[in-house]
C-alpha cells in the first residue's frame, strides 16, 4: 500500500505491535528488502520513510525505540529487527487515547513497561542516564499503574503511565534488555501469548535467577519505592521487591504460569531463548546455560 499510494512518510497510531509494524514497513520500503531479511543488528542499511508514532498504550516504548519485534506465522518464532535507524521522529504522548483501554489490556502492557525498566537497571550496560530513566519509570509505575487498572478514568495515572512507558523504553534503548525479554520473545510467539503477560509470568523468575548479582539494585528499588525502611539490610530488601512485584501482578489478575506450556517444547524455547539473549546485545548480570534455562521455564509450567 505504501509504494502503491506513493506514501512519502508513516504514520503509527496503537500500540508496541502496531507502532512495530509501522517501523518494518518503513523500513522494507527503502531498503527493498522482507521484515525476514531484515531481523537482527544494524542491518538496514538506507534511511527508513520518515517515521511518527502516537502510541496508545503505555508499556512498549516503542515509540522512542530502535527494534521492532515481528512474529513470523509460519515458524512461530518472533524476529527482532534492530536498528538506530528504526526510532521514530518524532512521538505524540496523549493519555486521553488510553483512557477506555480495558483493566487486563492496562495491566499487562504496564508490567510490560516495569520489566523493561528493571531489565535496563540491572543490565551490566546500564549508565547513570539510563539508571535515571529506569528509576523513574519504575517509581512512577509502582505508585500509579494499579489505580489505572482500577480506575482508567483517573487522567494522572494515565499520564504517569504514559511516561513511564517513554522513560522505560529510553533507558532499555540504550542499556538493553535481558533473559525475560528472550524467554517472553519465543513463548509468546509459540503459544500466543500477549507480550506483556509472558513478561509478567516470567520476570519474578529471573530477578529469583539474577538475586545473587544484583542484590543491591533490588534493594535500592525495593527503598525507592518504599517498600522497606531504609534499615532494613540489602537481602531481605531485594527479596522484599522480588515479594512486591509477584504480589502486585496478582493483584491485577495475572497467573504465575503459562496455561498451555508443554514440558516437550522446553528444550527448544530455552535454545532459542538463549540465542537471542546472547546474539542481540542483552547484557544480563547472570548468565544461564541451557539447563539452566530449561529449569527456569519449567517452573512456569500450570501445577
Amino acid at each position: 500500500m505504501v509504494l502503491k499510494n506513493h506514501c512519502d512518510g508513516v504514520l503509527a497510531f496503537g500500540g508496541g505491535s502496531s507502532i512495530d509494524a509501522a517501523k518494518a514497513i518503513a523500513a522494507c520500503v527503502t531498503n527493498t528488502k522482507t521484515a525476514q531479511q531484515l531481523a537482527g543488528v544494524f542491518k538496514v542499511k538506507q534511511a527508513i520513510l520518515p517515521l511518527y508514532a502516537i502510541p496508545t498504550t503505555a508499556g512498549t516504548g516503542s515509540e522512542v525505540t530502535p527494534a521492532a519485534v515481528i512474529s513470523n506465522s509460519e515458524s512461530h518464532k518472533k524476529e527482532v529487527i534492530i536498528d538506530p535507524k528504526l526510532t521514530p521522529r518524532m512521538a505524540a504522548l496523549d493519555c486521553n487515547l488510553m483512557l477506555e483501554l480495558p483493566p487486563a489490556i492496562t495491566a499487562a502492557t504496564g508490567v510490560d513497561a516495569l520489566t523493561h525498566a528493571i531489565e535496563a537497571y540491572i543490565s551490566t550496560n546500564a549508565t547513570d542516564h539510563t539508571n535515571e530513566l529506569a528509576l523513574s519509570a519504575i517509581k512512577l509505575i509502582f505508585k500509579l499503574l494499579e489505580t489505572a487498572v482500577t480506575n482508567g478514568k483517573n487522567v494522572q495515572a494515565r499520564q504517569s503511565m504514559a511516561m513511564a512507558s517513554y522513560y522505560a523504553g529510553m533507558a532499555f534503548s540504550r542499556a538493553g534488555l535481558g533473559y525475560v525479554h528472550a524467554i517472553s520473545h519465543n513463548i509468546g510467539a509459540k503459544y500466543a501469548v500477549p507480550h506483556g503477560i509472558a513478561n509478567a509470568i516470567i520476570l519474578p523468575q529471573v530477578l529469583d535467577f539474577s538475586l545473587p548479582n544484583i542484590e543491591d539494585k533490588l534493594a535500592n528499588l525495593a527503598r525507592l519505592t518504599n517498600i522497606v525502611d531504609n534499615g532494613v539490610s540489602d537481602k531481605n530488601a531485594a527479596k522484599t521487591f522480588i515479594a512486591a512485584v509477584r504480589q502486585m501482578i496478582k493483584s491485577m489478575g495475572i497467573p504465575h504460569y503459562f496455561e498451555n506450556l508443554e514440558a516437550k517444547d522446553i528444550p527448544e524455547l530455552a535454545r532459542s531463548a538463549l540465542k537471542e539473549a546472547h546474539f542481540t546485545p542483552y547484557a544480563v548480570p547472570k548468565y544461564l546455560d541451557q539447563m539452566g534455562c530449561e529449569n527456569l521455564i519449567s517452573k512456569m509450567m500450570k501445577a
